[in-house]
């Protein structure tokens, strides 16, 4: 049974088993934790293949590490504080977490925006028989569709949009330009041979 505070005393330290258990703040915060409570083994986290050990290790051992490396009042004292580090960690991986969430939505809404576009004007060329003419038949898409957009006052709106296209005749920039709702306004088409540009009016 512990009966006396051997708190900072580093491996002559009797652990309480009070404070045995796991600690999400050490597991969370790393080498910020490590600092902060002496405990220097969470430097080992910026060394690769370590970095992946590291927050096990701490999270299994960070109590036990604390008490250790730093002089407490009590085992009461330790707790409470390691408490408000788990807290503060878990605080942070929810938001970080709820951030990356968000970031993929946005991706996968911005990449399924774009295929939609590319499709709607790919099929426009398709059924226009002089840009037909000048891509051909047999064609490829040789660098990936990109939107272009603009930031206001009012928000971001899209201007454009680009695809590189391999076509019978060599290489086509077919640019789109595009209304605040993502509607196409006109479609330009620009040929290999640095030929006149031509345009298709969507809008009207």
């Amino acid at each position: 049974m512990y009966s006396e505070n051997t708190s900072g005393h580093g491996e002559f330290a009797v652990i309480p088993d009070e404070i045995k258990g796991w600690n999400w703040g050490a597991f969370w915060f790393t080498w910020i934790w490590g600092l902060f409570n002496r405990s220097y083994v969470a430097l080992l986290v910026f060394i690769p293949i370590f970095n992946l050990l590291v927050p096990f290790y701490l999270g299994a051992k960070g109590n036990e590490l604390a008490w250790k490396n730093r002089i407490w009042e009590s085992t009461e004292e330790l707790i409470s504080e390691q408490r408000a580090w788990s807290i503060g960690g878990w605080v942070i991986a929810i938001l970080l977490t709820i951030s990356i969430g968000y970031r993929v939505v946005q991706i996968n809404r911005a990449q399924e925006i774009t295929t939609n576009i590319t499709s709607k004007v790919l099929n426009i060329i398709n059924e226009n028989e002089d840009a037909s003419k000048i891509i051909g038949k047999n064609y490829e898409i040789i660098i990936e569709p990109a939107i272009q957009k603009v930031v206001t006052n009012q928000g971001e709106f899209p201007t454009g949009h680009t695809i590189f296209i391999q076509g019978t005749s060599g290489i086509v920039l077919v640019h789109t330009s595009l209304e605040k709702d993502y509607s196409i306004r006109e479609i330009m088409i620009s040929p290999p041979d640095e030929g006149k540009n031509m345009v298709i009016d969507v809008a009207n």
